[in-house]
């Protein structure tokens, strides 16, 4: 885990492997946050993925930068941590389908369920500044 910014946000932070490294970085004495849907210390949200960087940035002051990895080492490492082999072949097919751009698209479930239109992610961000922070 060289090279690794202080200020670093963990996306899927909640989860098993994302609240692990988390961890880890924080033991290295790095500033580092949990993003996630639900429970983490940034609620992070993938509907408007060009908003994501400039609004992170504009709310911390800190740069975001996405730092691609090696899926199949990722996945290999999971199993080998414990994740049941089944569940690496399902995340070995869950994370093409991410990285093919085949993922979950925008869509207007949020009124169609709560009656009111979803907000964007910017307003969402700039709204809740102090979490970001």
């Amino acid at each position: 885990m060289t090279n690794v910014p202080s200020g670093t946000v963990v996306l899927a932070g909640t989860g098993k492997t994302g609240s692990r490294l988390a961890a880890k970085l924080a033991k290295l004495g790095l500033s580092v946050r949990t993003a996630a849907r639900i429970g983490a210390d940034v609620h992070f949200d993938w509907d408007d993925a060009t908003t994501h960087r400039p609004v992170i940035a504009s709310v911390t002051g800190m740069p975001m930068k996405h730092n691609d990895i090696d899926r199949d080492v990722w996945i290999q490492g999971s199993v080998a941590a414990g994740v049941p082999a089944e569940y690496g072949e399902m995340l070995q097919m869950l994370t093409e389908t991410v990285a093919s751009g085949m993922g979950s698209r925008p869509n207007d479930n949020v009124q169609k369920v709560t009656g009111a239109p979803p907000i964007k992610f910017a307003d969402f961000a700039r709204r809740n500044a102090e979490a970001w922070i």
